[in-house]
């Protein structure tokens, strides 16, 4: 395996961003089955659907290679 799909549902409250990792997927296919699998759920359903966010990535490898300002 190369890559993995990684699951996340993000939305904002209180003016934070709330971020909660679902899963990891061998396939987008898999991640895409989980995102509709939880849509309806308590919570989840009411947030839309572009609060889900499927991101592949590559195993392995660093993908965040710079500093960060936290100011």
């Amino acid at each position: 395996m190369e890559f993995v799909y990684l699951v996340e549902h993000v939305y904002e409250f209180d003016d934070i961003d709330r971020i909660k990792t679902i899963g990891f997927f061998s396939t987008c296919k898999k991640a895409k089955e989980a995102v509709e699998q939880l849509r309806y759920k308590p919570g989840f359903r009411d947030h839309p659907k572009k609060s889900f966010l499927i991101s592949k990535a590559k195993i392995d490898r660093i993908e965040w290679t710079e500093g960060f300002c936290s100011t």
